[in-house]
């Protein structure tokens, strides 16, 4: 029998996912300190011991290999602009993903090597909208469970990341640091045959954005971004305050089994005029691989059955972020309430409650109170 997940327990696994283990552990003897993990092979503290999920899946198919997206980028196209768009397209699909991070260098002396962290999930990625230059892509996990005992749980479904590209951007949108995100223009030099790739939360609120032009020969294609500066993960502000900012690159490619996404990441102190480009301290550096591996007849119905229900919501959601940047240009967003309350935690219950199909100007007001509670102009500087 399947054990069922309620919405509390989705939100406490929202909550907690990221913080089941500190940062830094005392050094200890073992066997193997860094057994499965490069770079570390003279440390002598243990890391079997890895922070992140603890949880395990149920069993999946991988796909045959090379799977459809990977076959689509190798085929002849009129133009490279269409062989791009048939890379971005590849990351579609369902999957087995793996994420790792692990810190390579420190630079502060006397630092502590942190825990390197590792998780899991299985996520169904899907276009959300596209046209000729814009297309975007929805992360949803469907998660199946197994516990001690060897039972299932029912799917549970969350809304993951989004990615959103766009062919030779006018702007792409930066974190400057201490919770700012603004609009940056591009000029007509590096906007030629570019795309940027923009990152938001699982609230729809921005993360990070970058640009770069995708690169295809006959075993694979990928893209390389721009320096981007992105704030502190869950994975990370769960657990640590000892910095202000990711600074790193993404890289995506296309493989016959799937993707990778590959980060290369600096964590850093901003300098005092809280821009990321002047008098920054680096601590440490951390490398970070996502691996999306193709599954197949894998069970998407309940996570196909969420966007059916919540997907007007979400379309609302995003239009009213991208209206109030191109507004002000510059916005400070918040993550938490005064009274504490994650900006996703609202956002997810609004999802389920409200009915944008019977009520859709009740649905807009309501939509645009919650984010004017985390979000707000910037004032002159």
């Amino acid at each position: 029998m399947k054990r069922r997940l309620t919405a509390a327990s989705l939100l406490t696994f929202l909550t907690l996912i990221s913080v089941n283990a500190s940062t830094h552990e005392p050094t200890e003897t073992c066997q193997s300190p860094t057994d499965g993990y490069f770079g570390w092979q003279f440390e002598t503290a243990c890391h079997a011991k890895v922070r992140g999920g603890t949880s395990k899946g149920g069993p999946v198919q991988l796909a045959s290999q090379p799977y459809e997206g990977f076959r689509s980028t190798q085929q002849s196209y009129p133009s490279v602009k269409q062989q791009d768009i048939s890379a971005i397209l590849a990351m579609t699909g369902t999957y087995r993903v793996g994420f790792d991070f692990m810190e390579i260098a420190l630079y502060v002396e006397n630092a502590e090597l942190a825990i390197p962290y590792r998780s899991w999930g299985t996520e169904y990625v899907h276009v959300v909208e596209q046209s000729d230059d814009f297309i975007s892509l929805q992360h949803t996990m469907v998660m199946v469970f197994e516990d001690e005992n060897g039972e299932l749980s029912e799917p549970m479904v969350m809304k993951h990341w989004r990615q959103d590209w766009q062919y030779e951007p006018a702007s792409i949108l930066v974190y400057k640091g201490k919770d700012i995100w603004a609009l940056e223009p591009l000029t007509e030099q590096h906007r030629q045959g570019v795309w940027s790739q923009t990152v938001y939360q699982v609230d729809d609120s921005p993360r990070y954005g970058g640009y770069g032009k995708w690169q295809h020969t006959p075993t694979v294609s990928a893209w390389e971004s721009s320096q981007t500066h992105r704030p502190l993960p869950r994975r990370e502000s769960s657990v640590r305050d000892d910095y202000d900012v990711l600074i790193g690159n993404n890289t995506h490619s296309i493989l016959p089994n799937g993707w990778l996404h590959e980060e290369e990441n600096y964590k850093a102190i901003l300098g005092k005029s809280d821009n990321p480009t002047s008098a920054t301290k680096y601590i440490a550096k951390e490398l970070g691989l996502a691996r999306y591996e193709s599954i197949a007849d894998y069970n998407i119905n309940s996570g196909l059955d969420y966007w059916q229900r919540t997907g007007p919501f979400w379309k609302l959601v995003r239009a009213q972020w991208k209206a109030l940047f191109e507004k002000h240009g510059e916005l400070k967003v918040k993550r938490y309430t005064d009274e504490g309350t994650p900006k996703f935690v609202e956002f997810f219950k609004l999802a389920e409650s409200l009915d944008v199909e019977n009520d859709e100007a009740g649905a807009k007001q309501k939509v645009s109170d919650a984010i004017l509670r985390y979000a707000h102009p910037v004032e002159t500087r």
